[in-house]
């Protein structure tokens, strides 16, 4: 790997070394125009300074800070924007429906529509509030057969493909089993 020297050194070199020539050529101009000239006005600027009321000099850096302070304050509190309004409560059934709605227009959804599909009949199978453990739980809910759709969707965890919808793999029968299994009947 080629080491880079500092390549501003050089040009900095030749620019100072310029200004000292000329500087020693005209030394004379120099001082006669540039240095009188600027020793007038840094007396002028002076005298201009000096009528002035000493309690301004003392006011304008305090006001500034103060100026600087209230900026600073003003945006950590946020008071120029406007307060945000409550977001309308989304709940569980609008959440799947806009998933089936995605499902069908975005192969990302189907996948994820698909896994959220597969982890509720999961849970609605295997997660028996009734049994006491130990047995199997697909006999104490008196589950003895599995729909087709059902028993595909738990055998291949995945979507069949990328390009369909829920309807090929028959999210309506699954939604109607797992309902069927859900249902309880009301004694009142």
């Amino acid at each position: 790997m080629r080491k880079r020297g500092p390549g501003w050194m050089l040009p900095l070199a030749l620019l100072l070394l310029g200004l000292a020539v000329g500087v020693l050529l005209f030394r004379a101009w120099i001082a006669d125009v540039l240095l009188v000239r600027l020793s007038y006005y840094l007396w002028q600027v002076g005298l201009y300074l000096r009528e002035r009321p000493q309690g301004l000099y003392w006011a304008l850096p305090i006001g500034v800070g103060l100026v600087m302070i209230v900026v600073i304050l003003v945006r950590r509190l946020d008071i120029r924007r406007a307060p945000k309004l409550p977001s309308e409560t989304v709940g569980n059934l609008e959440d799947w429906a806009e998933w089936v709605i995605l499902a069908s227009v975005n192969p990302y959804f189907n996948r994820h529509l698909y896994r959220k599909v597969v982890r509720l009949t999961e849970r609605v199978l295997w997660a028996d509030p009734f049994s006491s453990g130990g047995t199997d739980e697909r006999t104490a809910l008196g589950v003895s057969s599995l729909p087709p759709a059902v028993e595909d969707l738990l055998r291949q965890r995945r979507p069949p493909s990328f390009a369909v919808g829920p309807e090929a793999w028959k999210l309506d029968v699954i939604v109607q089993y797992l309902e069927s299994l859900l249902e309880v009947e009301d004694d009142r």
